[in-house]
């Protein structure tokens, strides 16, 4: 009799076990899906290049808007503005917001910006690069050094 009560236990904790996603479903969570809530931190575009030009003077933009691009060494730049793709926050799946769905991923914080004008360049301005030479000349040395240290 015993090992009976042992084997409807175990059938029947089984089966509950299986039935218990079909509940779940029933209570209203019939749809398991990305919801793009990145509200914590909202998606926004970054420059490919931030050493070399911004946003006038800003890092970053949000999505959907457009901006200057400023030259940091004072050049100009060979394209007036750029736009950060728009979001859409109503999506449920990638291919509905397929621009973001990358650099974003699931949660309510957007994972990374995303890098916009890779082929924005500056001409003309001053060199951004202070010191360069310097380090140049100190690589050089330590090669030197290193050198007559092995001889």
């Amino acid at each position: 009799m015993a090992v009976i009560r042992n084997i409807t236990a175990t059938l029947l904790g089984a089966a509950a076990a299986n039935l218990l996603p079909f509940l779940f479903f029933q209570a209203g969570m019939s749809s398991v899906s990305a919801k793009w809530a990145w509200m914590t931190s909202p998606p926004k575009c970054a420059s490919a290049a931030p050493s070399t030009w911004d946003f006038g003077g800003m890092a970053n933009i949000a999505a959907g808007a457009t901006a200057s691009v400023t030259c940091k060494n004072g050049g100009t730049a060979s394209v007036a503005t750029v736009s950060c793709p728009s979001t859409n926050e109503a999506a449920t799946q990638p291919a509905q917001d397929p621009d973001w769905w990358g650099p974003c991923g699931f949660g309510d914080s957007c994972l990374q910006d995303m890098s916009i004008g890779s082929d924005v360049t500056c001409t003309g301005g001053t060199s951004t690069d202070a010191g360069g030479s310097v380090r140049f000349a100190v690589s050089g040395a330590s090669a030197v050094v290193g050198l007559l240290v092995l001889q």
